[in-house]
């Protein structure tokens, strides 16, 4: 599937190929085509807007982005970013069988980070895969949404270095 030159993947807020047991949400569509990005339409979209530490987080990871402007890629025109988000969430997102059965036989060792409650990419549709998936490592962070790698940065870094220094192909 990736090929010999690669030892890991490691796969961040994503979704496996195939039919999902779980849609993402319509909210993620909604709120994610409103207007110019505030906190709150961040906080809603990538973090979990129920839990206290989630959104400060969420304040200090827009923060730390929106206050880069010298270093950040240019923006993607709001239009154009509009006319590629479908009406609603697509299932499946990636429709490939080729791809699914190339996971369900892999030696790589996969590695998928998510939140425990991400409005675009449910994490249930990974747990449906871990019996399938010979080589996948599940780590879900609580009261964390789509970026919890946002919220939690120096966690999710030391699990996927430990990762990468731990596992070997199959």
């Amino acid at each position: 599937m990736f090929g010999a030159s690669v030892s890991h993947a490691v796969l961040i807020a994503g979704v496996p190929p195939g039919k999902l047991v779980k849609s993402g949400e319509q909210r993620f569509i909604d709120v994610g085509t409103q207007g110019p990005a505030s906190l709150e339409q961040y906080t809603e979209l990538f973090f979990e807007p129920n839990d206290a530490a989630s959104r400060a987080a969420s304040k200090r990871s827009f923060d730390r982005i929106f206050s880069a402007k010298n270093i950040r890629s240019p923006d993607v025109p709001a239009d154009w970013a509009k006319q590629q988000v479908p009406a609603t969430p697509p299932n499946p997102v990636i429709p490939s069988e080729d791809m699914l059965n190339a996971l369900k036989h892999t030696n790589v060792p996969i590695l998928h980070l998510n939140g425990d409650h991400d409005i675009s990419f449910p994490v249930e549709n990974w747990y449906a895969m871990n019996g399938q998936f010979p080589t996948l490592n599940l780590i879900t962070y609580p009261r964390a949404g789509h970026a919890a790698h946002f919220q939690f940065p120096e966690l999710a870094a030391s699990q996927i270095a430990a990762f990468i220094r731990n596992t070997q192909k199959a």
